[in-house]
């Protein structure tokens, strides 16, 4: 959660995903918006406690498509 709870972002975890799903009205109800056009497997979602925006960044890994290493 960013901006104490302003906007929640969700991401899976378990698999390669281009997709970010949002709430800015504390979860009441959600959008999905596409990041990139080639999935990834997201490690982690980062925003700055003390911030007050809606500013978060991911990180992970693409996958290759020939022998699945990544190329992060």
């Amino acid at each position: 959660m960013g901006d104490h709870g302003g906007i929640i972002v969700l991401v899976s975890d378990q698999i390669a995903t281009n997709q970010v799903i949002y709430s800015l009205d504390e979860g009441l109800s959600f959008q999905t918006i596409q990041f990139t056009l080639k999935p990834m497997e997201v490690t982690n979602i980062v925003i700055e406690p003390s911030n007050t925006g809606r500013h978060f960044i991911l990180y992970g890994d693409y996958i290759r498509d020939k022998d699945k290493s990544r190329i992060g």
